[in-house]
């Protein structure tokens, strides 16, 4: 997870579906999360009497806020993409979060002058 958050590039996650322990984790070590409509998110060790050591645990507080990041630890609380929108764990919610990714790496390289937009590997 150290090197996803400490990669040199803005790395993006597209959430679909699940994002619970570990999957969270990873989403948490991103710079910039998408998430569609019908994601849900969670930190559920508590109900199972663990808790993940990737990093997720440190990085969740510093994103929502230490009240709210232990309000979903403790109570193994599930979120739904729009509140997870409302708390600032997602930047945004899209019908179609890879194809909302690829654009914002797009728009993010040609601002930056990183990769030109017309280098981008199309998605298939």
């Amino acid at each position: 997870m150290n090197v996803v958050d400490n990669y040199p590039a803005p790395v993006v996650a597209a959430i679909s579906g699940y994002c619970m322990g570990g999957g969270l984790d990873l989403a948490l070590a991103c710079d910039y999360r998408i998430s569609s409509p019908n994601a849900i998110f969670g930190h559920r060790g508590a109900a199972l009497g663990i808790m993940t050591g990737w990093g997720g645990t440190q990085r969740l507080p510093r994103l929502i806020g230490k009240s709210r990041a232990m309000q979903m630890f403790l109570a193994a609380e599930k979120v739904h993409a729009e509140q997870a929108l409302e708390i600032g764990l997602v930047d945004v919610v899209a019908e179609s979060p890879v194809e909302a990714a690829v654009e914002w790496i797009k728009s993010h390289a040609a601002r930056n002058g990183e990769i030109a937009p017309s280098r981008m590997a199309p998605v298939s």
